[in-house]
């Protein structure tokens, strides 16, 4: 009896070590991470911020927060905003296949692809991270569409995934280069999607 206590004891503790990826998430989940990221999203709250550098230095940024069905966003050079209607769904299969659905005030842009956890590399756990892999996107294109990705791959960071709760982020992230006047985009963002 002793040894099948020790044995259990064992694999729920090794159990709750791997299961745990990001520092946010559950201590111990009897639910894969692929099972517990598959299902249908929709984001909670956001948000985001565009900076554009010249030659290494803040030129300006665009910074926006998102609720579940509102935006509201402000130029820090100009003080220009905007605000209007914000819906963002997404849905992941178990099988690699991811559809969204994003709505900015008169916009829409949807489209699917492909995903799947990466690596663990340098200082990244394996499964950390989400790769997105667009096969077709339609409809309207802002820089903030497609969690404000400009490319049809992009990678978010998973800093919490609970069984009714996703966190992605992204931190200062190279998006494009400028050539005509060698301005730099970046890109910082979260991301926090309920079930």
């Amino acid at each position: 009896m002793k040894k099948k206590i020790f044995y259990c004891l064992t694999f729920l503790i090794v159990c709750a070590f791997s299961c745990k990826k990001g520092e946010n998430d559950p201590f111990i989940s009897l639910r894969t991470r692929k099972a517990r990221l598959s299902g249908e999203w929709h984001l909670a709250s956001g948000n985001l911020t565009l900076s554009y550098k010249k030659e290494g230095k803040n030129d300006y940024s665009e910074n926006y927060n998102f609720m579940e069905n509102y935006f509201t966003g402000v130029n820090s050079a100009t003080g220009e905003k905007w605000e209007g209607h914000f819906k963002f769904q997404i849905s992941f299969t178990k099988d690699g296949d991811f559809s969204f659905l994003q709505l900015i005030g008169s916009s829409n842009l949807s489209g699917n692809g492909t995903w799947d956890f990466l690596k663990g590399v340098g200082d990244y756990k394996n499964k950390e991270r989400l790769s997105f892999k667009s096969a077709a996107i339609g409809g309207g294109s802002f820089w903030i569409d497609t969690f404000n990705k400009s490319e049809n791959y992009f990678i978010y960071n998973i800093t919490e995934l609970k069984n009714k709760k996703l966190v992605l982020e992204t931190k200062e992230e190279l998006m494009k280069v400028s050539n005509a006047d060698s301005v730099c985009y970046y890109v910082t963002s979260k991301y926090t999607f309920v079930q």
